[in-house]
């Protein structure tokens, strides 16, 4: 029985010594473009998508952030964005605990950065989504300040080794709350990009509940007990505190659609804010957050560090 034309053993052959070109690539392989195809990059820079959860699909956060849906007069899919930096960024600010130059991973719009930027500090932000670092561009250039806003992956902040003295996280480390070995490598990842010393503040969603929103992707104490003393960072402040967020029930409505998994979790957090929409100015509410200081310390030290690490062992002075 025959084969049909393109089992024949000496076709791809063939193509392949073809001499033919056509703008400077060979004719008879169209697709070869003489390098990866974009898709590839973005699923390098987000540390294999296919194998991670699905908010590590690589397009999740470009499509949220060129959707022009509006809720409140700001953008629907990204809540987080509020138009500006949250409250805790400014009073680390106030009371100086930012110090030399700070890393603002997973950036989205640059608010934080923007802010520490426009108070004289040098500032960076990282994120995987093309489409944040364009907003976050545009937001800097209203704000007339300089920031250095790059597209990667802020998980793995590669060629950033031993440049930061501060670094503030709010809102990125617990999108991969799931993910246990992309934890520990942005833990560690956090500490070969910052200098001896440093310092670092988190700020993420946490797992209980404030005036009936709870998140749906949320990290818990262990979260960070377990895993930042091992990466060479000892705990020195661990507690509750909430965080602003833009909400709408359209953008509830969109959260569940992103979230098929987390649906019946969602949907007390609906009835909850259906209750106190009414009360919120500009659609601001309150979501239960957790704040996480530490320093950076030799990673020969790190056996001592998980024994001190626990919540409140030391308050921090920020």
């Amino acid at each position: 029985m025959s084969q049909p034309p393109q089992f024949d053993p000496l076709r791809c052959e063939k193509m392949y010594r073809d001499e033919q070109s056509a703008n400077g690539l060979p004719a008879a392989m169209p697709s070869d473009i003489g390098g990866p195809q974009q898709f590839f990059k973005q699923l390098d820079a987000l540390g294999n998508a296919y194998r991670y959860p699905a908010q590590f699909d690589p397009l999740r956060y470009e499509k949220m952030y060129r959707d022009e849906q509006s809720a409140n007069g700001l953008a629907a899919a990204t809540p987080w964005d509020i138009g500006g930096p949250q409250q805790f960024v400014k009073q680390l600010v106030a009371l100086g605990a930012i110090k030399g130059e700070v890393l603002d991973p997973g950036t989205g719009p640059g608010h934080h950065a923007i802010y520490y930027a426009s108070k004289g500090y040098s500032a960076t932000g990282i994120d995987s989504s093309p489409a944040a670092i364009e907003r976050a561009k545009e937001n800097a250039r209203r704000a007339r300040v300089s920031v250095n806003f790059e597209v990667g992956d802020a998980i793995k902040l590669e060629g950033l080794e031993n440049r930061f003295d501060t670094v503030v996280d709010c809102a990125f480390y617990h999108v991969f709350s799931d993910v246990p070995e992309a934890k520990k490598a942005y833990a560690r990842a956090l500490h070969r990009a910052t200098k001896p010393g440093a310092r670092l503040y988190m700020f993420e969603f946490a797992h209980y509940s404030v005036n009936g929103i709870v998140a749906p992707r949320s990290v818990s104490l262990d979260d960070f007990i377990h895993m930042f003393p091992d990466a060479g960072w000892q705990l020195t402040y661990l507690g509750p505190t909430t965080c602003q967020v833009n909400m709408s029930m359209e953008s509830f409505d969109m959260l569940i659609a992103r979230n098929p998994d987390k649906a019946e979790q969602i949907r007390p957090s609906v009835e909850g804010f259906r209750l106190i929409e009414p009360w919120l100015t500009n659609g601001r509410a309150y979501a239960p957050f957790w704040e996480m200081h530490a320093t950076r310390v030799d990673c020969s030290e790190t056996k001592t560090l998980r024994s001190r690490s626990a919540p409140g062992a030391a308050r921090s002075t920020r």
